[in-house]
């Protein structure tokens, strides 16, 4: 039998990436998962130690209405080279529900309640399995592939952008703009980026 990438890039000895595989596992999600020494912490980081282009590299983000912050939050998907763009996203979000949100970024808190994984280890997978509304921006299906957390700072997990959209069903929506420098765009309430050192 023709093994899968889950079969070939999989520490079964690994409690974080087995907890993550578990779900990658559960919705024949696609994917490697790498374990690094040192925690990415920016875009530019990440790029220099993984030597690929920060298109590839992924933003995991968690956002609460600031309207109603114990209510239903939502969760976005976007490249490390773009900046989220809030007010589209709200429109976007007031044309599905006919309610108009205030948007911003969850604390670490909130991040560690509504997930189950802390800031900086949000794996994409982590939205699908706690039922979280996710929109994933379409620059992100540009990429041949792309490289997102894997359940802790110190994960990182490879796939296919095509598997958001056909394993995990997210939605797709024109919801960023090229940010003018990667560092500023970086906040500490959005998802850290991943390093790895193989």
């Amino acid at each position: 039998m023709k093994k899968t990438l889950t079969d070939v890039f999989f520490d079964k000895k690994d409690p974080v990436a087995k907890r993550v595989m578990d779900i990658a596992l559960k919705y024949s999600f696609q994917c490697k998962i790498y374990k690094h020494e040192i925690s990415g912490k920016t875009t530019e980081n990440a790029t220099q130690a993984l030597k690929i282009e920060p298109s590839k590299i992924l933003k995991s983000l968690y956002l609460i209405d600031s309207k109603k912050e114990d209510g239903e939050g939502f969760a976005v998907i976007i490249r490390g080279i773009d900046k989220l763009d809030t007010k589209a996203l709200s429109k976007l979000i007031s044309k599905k529900t006919g309610y108009n949100p205030k948007l911003k970024f969850a604390n670490e808190e909130k991040i560690c309640e509504k997930t189950g994984f802390k800031l900086g280890g949000i794996p994409v997978l982590a939205f699908v399995e706690k039922n979280i509304t996710t929109y994933v921006d379409k620059k992100v299906l540009l990429e041949t592939f792309v490289v997102g957390s894997g359940g802790s700072e110190f994960h990182g997990m490879e796939f296919e952008p095509s598997e958001l959209l056909n394993k995990l069903k997210y939605n797709i929506a024109e919801i960023t703009k090229k940010a003018e420098n990667h560092e500023k765009d970086f906040d500490k309430k959005e998802e850290p980026f991943i390093k790895k050192t193989f």
